[in-house]
C-alpha cells in the first residue's frame, strides 16, 4: 500500500470513528455545442482547470473529439474537482489537428468558449472562466464562424 493510500484509509477510519462521513467530490458537466455546420472534419473539445495551462492543448484536463454534424452536439465529461475551468470548442474542418486562423490572430474554422464571450484578441482565461461546484452541471456554448 503506498502512502497517499495509507494516509486515505487513516483518514477515513479516525473519521468513521468521530462520525464524520468522508467523500470524495466530482462533478459531472454536460457541455451543449449549439450552432455546428457540417463541412466535414471533426469537432475538438478542451477543458482547462485553470489559468496557467489554458490554450494549450497538450495540458488540458479533458479533452474529446468527434465527427462533425450539423446544428447541436452534446458532451459529458465526468470526475471533474470542482473549481473554475475554461472550455473552448473547434471546429477543424480540414482536420489539421489545428485552429486555423488569418495572420495567426482571426479564426477561419468555427471555435466556441465557455460564457459565449465577445472578444477581440488572445482570449484570457477569466473571459471563458465557469465554476464547476456541482455534478450535472451544463453550460451552452455557441459556435461563431
Amino acid at each position: 500500500m503506498n502512502r497517499l493510500n495509507r494516509v486515505c484509509a487513516t483518514v477515513a477510519l479516525v473519521a468513521g470513528m468521530v462520525g464524520v462521513s468522508v467523500e470524495s467530490r466530482a462533478a459531472d458537466l454536460e457541455v451543449v455545442i449549439n450552432g455546428l455546420r457540417d463541412h466535414g472534419g471533426t469537432v475538438r473539445a478542451f477543458i482547462w482547470k485553470g489559468e496557467e495551462d489554458f490554450r494549450d492543448y497538450a495540458k488540458a484536463t479533458h479533452s474529446t473529439r468527434f465527427n462533425s454534424r450539423p446544428g447541436r452536439a452534446v458532451l459529458a465529461f465526468s470526475g471533474l474537482e470542482p473549481g473554475q475551468y475554461a472550455i473552448m470548442v473547434y471546429h477543424d474542418e480540414d482536420n489539421d489537428q489545428e485552429l486555423d486562423r488569418f495572420l495567426g490572430m482571426i479564426p477561419t474554422e468555427g471555435w466556441a468558449l465557455s460564457n459565449n464571450p465577445k472578444i477581440t484578441g488572445r482570449p484570457a482565461f477569466e473571459d471563458a472562466a465557469v465554476t464547476i461546484e456541482d455534478p450535472g452541471a451544463q453550460i451552452v456554448v455557441r459556435m461563431v464562424y
